[in-house]
């Protein structure tokens, strides 16, 4: 048994397999909720770094 494919159609194949579709050419902004989530993460990221400092000045202090 054999199957008879010509070049173009194998090239139509590979050509349908590798386009690019998607973000790299969507020129969408953020939504609402992930400026949101974005906002809250570097938030909390802050408080986190801010609020070690402080407890480890307490510490310090109250061993002193």
């Amino acid at each position: 048994m054999e199957y008879n494919i010509n070049e173009n159609e194998v090239q139509e194949v590979k050509t349908e397999a590798t386009k690019v579709t998607g973000c790299k050419t969507c020129k969408q902004r953020l939504s609402n909720t992930q400026l949101f989530l974005i906002f809250v993460s570097v938030y909390m990221l802050l408080s986190s770094i801010f609020g070690t400092v402080v407890l480890f000045k307490y510490l310090i202090d109250l061993f002193s």
